[in-house]
């Protein structure tokens, strides 16, 4: 949560980044999941039987990593 006041991104924007995600990867045995959108990503982690907020950043604070991974799935034509 406090990242994402420092980030300035709302729970609205990370729902959004996750229903508009053009892929999810699950990670841990499907404990970990990471949506990545054009406007966003974020990672959410299970803990017993809920999903919570790990870490979330909007596309204006993507890196060279995220870069690379938007366009792959550009390329792939998601």
């Amino acid at each position: 949560m406090n990242r994402m006041l420092e980030r300035n991104i709302t729970d609205d924007d990370v729902r959004a980044y996750m229903y508009y995600a053009k892929v999810m990867l699950s990670q841990w045995g499907g404990q970990r999941r990471r949506f990545i959108s054009e406007e966003g990503m974020c990672v959410i982690t299970k803990s017993g039987d809920e999903w919570i907020y790990k870490t979330v950043w909007s596309k204006s604070d993507y890196d060279e990593e995220a870069d690379k991974i938007m366009e792959v799935l550009k390329s792939v034509g998601l």
